[in-house]
């Protein structure tokens, strides 16, 4: 289980249980990172560049949601 958003700079996501991975895909660029490089104590944030819109995320094969449409 899991639950996003999106700041001018930041992704924020709040994990429960295991993850490994999350995907990140805006117009213009996408991001891929391991869990353990931007997680700390279930929090995650994910830097990405100034003002992007929309934001797809992805956390391993769940389904996507998107941010800031």
């Amino acid at each position: 289980m899991w639950a996003a958003t999106l700041g001018y700079q930041e992704v924020r996501l709040q994990l429960e249980g295991q993850a490994s991975l999350i995907r990140l895909a805006w117009p213009q660029g996408s991001l891929e990172v391991e869990t353990p490089r931007v997680c700390s104590a279930g929090e995650c944030r994910v830097p990405i560049p100034p003002g992007v819109r929309p934001v797809e995320v992805r956390v391993d094969a769940c389904p996507p949601i998107r941010l800031g449409e």
